[in-house]
């Protein structure tokens, strides 16, 4: 996910909303990760000008906060999505890529019926653009490290 938000860039600004670091979070979620992570997201994204080690830090710092809710909230959305028979044909990785940009309930209500309320706004690509570019992503044979990763935490890959 943060090849396809930021670069990997831990730094990274959007210019168009509060959203920064290589997941790129909005300020939004501060109060989500300060009561159930023990930190503020904001305050794990350093500036452009900082330190190599305090770099470092902050990569180390936004991948745990990226795996803690993948595994409180997106995950059990993924879940639940199968269970009801939502989300077919997409696979894990893009329905992951669908929850981190929408939300769940953005996220059900495309799922339900195909339509995007947020395009367009503050410059947000169209769903399926965006669904495409995270396909095309990690079919690349040059990700193959980050599909080593992918199937480490066992989530479901888009077929070869």
């Amino acid at each position: 996910m943060a090849m396809v938000e930021s670069g990997g860039d831990v730094s990274a600004q959007n210019p168009y909303s509060t959203a920064s670091g290589k997941y790129q979070f909005t300020r939004a979620w501060d109060v989500w990760f300060k009561i159930n992570f023990g930190r503020t997201w904001s305050s794990a994204v350093p500036s452009r000008r900082s330190s190599a080690e305090l770099r470092l830090r902050a990569n180390i710092a936004q991948d745990e906060m990226f795996d803690f809710y993948y595994q409180q909230m997106v995950a059990p959305w993924i879940d639940w999505v199968r269970r009801v028979g939502l989300g077919r044909p997409l696979a894990d990785v893009e329905l992951m890529a669908l929850f981190h940009r929408q939300g769940a309930s953005m996220a059900t209500h495309f799922l339900r019926t195909g339509k995007d309320p947020n395009a367009g706004i503050n410059g947000n690509l169209n769903v399926r653009i965006y669904l495409a570019h995270v396909r095309k992503f990690f079919t690349s044979r040059r990700q193959d490290a980050v599909k080593d990763v992918m199937i480490e935490r066992n989530i479901i890959l888009l077929p070869e």
